[in-house]
Formats: C-alpha cells, structure tokens, sequence
C-alpha cells in the first residue's frame, strides 16, 4: 500500500479505544515466518526490487510535492543526498521547487536508476545518481552534503541493518546537516492489513509483502534509539484520514516525520 492513497485526506486524533483496537490486531498475528524464509527473502532483496520496478516502471508512486512544505530547510542547502531514490518521485519535484540545490541519490535497484537516469527531466550537471546498497556500503560520492533524506526507505531494510543504514548515509554529511525522515509507523492500516491476513510477519512490526519485498513499521521510541547520537528535532506522528470515494471506504494511515541534526562524527 502507498503511503499516499487517492481520496479526500484529513487529520484525525489517534484514540486510546483506536491504539487497544489496534494492538489487540497485531497481537493475535502470534506467528512469525521462519528463520529459513528471513533469510531468502533479507538475500533476494534486491532481486524483488528490480521486478518492483520492471513491473511498475515509473507508475506506482506519486510526486512528492509536499516535501519543501514540510522540510523547508533544504531550500537554504547546497548538496542533498536521498537515499532509496526510486524512479525520481521526490528528486524531480524537489528539482524544480529549489533550483540551486544539487542532488547525489541512490537506490538499490538498478532497475530503478536506470529509470531515473532516463527521464527527460534528469539533470547531469546537477544530479548524480548510482546503484548502492545503502545498507552495508557507502555511496561513492565526494562532495559533502547538507542534508539527507530517507524517504519511506528505511522501512525496505531488515531492522539489524538500520543502525548501519544510517551511519552509512550519513558519513558525508556535514556538521550541522540534517536527516530528513518519513517513514510508515505502528498501526498504520497497512500493517493492520498485514497482520490480518497473517503468516506475512517476519519480525515484531516488520512484514513480507506479497510482491516479496518487505516493510518495517516504526515507532518514534525506535526512530529515536536508532538515530542516537543526532540531535532530534522534531519526531511525531501524522495522523491522515483518507476518504476514499470510489468505494466509500475511510483508511486511517499513520507515519512519522522526524528531523535530526549531525551533531557527532562516526
């Protein structure tokens, strides 16, 4: 499930009777898949991403124009790294609302840079881009970078990698540079969605979908503990309603948005 469905999209107040609803789901998926299946799905990663993208092409997400509205601070950057860049859904928007800013990204399917690379709007002399799995190497880009954005990407990666993840891609960051985050969160209706159907869990919160990749669902206690070492400026919960009116359908999505700033060397 995108995180971002068609339909009217409100604000709601999370219940405590919505939060009990909610976590009576998650626990009655008591199962979790066997270490066997962790394990092929955490090798084959990569392969489920490149059919991701053979099968979706550039179709499956939206554009990403809410992402100055909500970061305003990259508009005052020089160099942003986006880690988990897909085909260019928040590059090329982010392109055009800030034309000074210089982009490094990096995804960890080929297929999906191939993509980018041959959109029209793919700008060489501002925009380099390079398969690299974030999770266990560095990007081999050189200039530092003022900020970094991890969008809906941390949630792909088992959670032993997370820690990893995020030392990795803020190694070329600069004192002072910020983490841009957003991310799905605990008791989304996807996740409830998941659980439901059980034999999809493979970890507390972290879940096999169907097309064979995966997606974690966070908290902000975990965003926290994972980013220790940064100074957290903003964690927090959004909660969206989202009207559907094709099928009459009310879906309750919950994510997190958080910023960090560097404030140590690793």
């Amino acid at each position: 499930m995108e995180e971002e469905e068609e339909g009217v999209i409100e604000f709601y107040s999370f219940t405590d009777e919505m939060r009990d609803q909610a976590e009576s789901q998650l626990l009655n998926d008591k199962t979790s898949l066997s270490p066997f299946i962790y394990t092929k799905f955490e090798k084959q990663a990569s392969k489920m991403w490149n059919d991701f993208y053979k099968h979706n092409s550039t179709n499956f997400y939206k554009d990403r124009h809410y992402l100055i509205k909500e970061f305003s601070e990259m508009l005052s950057m020089n160099v942003l790294l986006e880690v988990g860049c897909g085909v260019g859904n928040a590059l090329f928007p982010l392109s055009l609302e800030a034309p000074l800013l210089k982009f490094q990204v990096c995804d960890f399917s080929a297929e999906a840079i191939r993509l980018l690379k041959s959109n029209e709007n793919f700008l060489p002399d501002r925009m380099q881009a390079e398969v690299c799995d974030i999770s266990s190497n560095l990007p081999s880009f050189i200039e530092p970078c003022n900020g970094v954005l991890m969008l809906f990407v941390l949630s792909a990666i088992s959670p032993e990698k997370h820690r990893l993840t995020i030392i990795n891609s803020t190694q070329n960051l600069t004192q002072g540079g910020i983490v841009f985050f957003r991310d799905y969160a605990k008791y989304d209706l996807a996740q409830l969605r998941l659980a439901k159907k059980g034999k999809k869990k493979l970890k507390d919160n972290f879940y096999l979908k169907q097309d064979g990749t995966r997606v974690f669902y966070f908290t902000t206690e975990y965003v926290q503990e994972i980013f220790e070492g940064f100074q957290i400026v903003e964690n927090q919960y959004h909660y969206r309603l989202i009207k559907n009116r094709k099928d009459s359908k009310d879906m309750h999505r919950v994510w997190i948005q958080a910023k960090m700033v560097k404030i140590n060397n690793y």
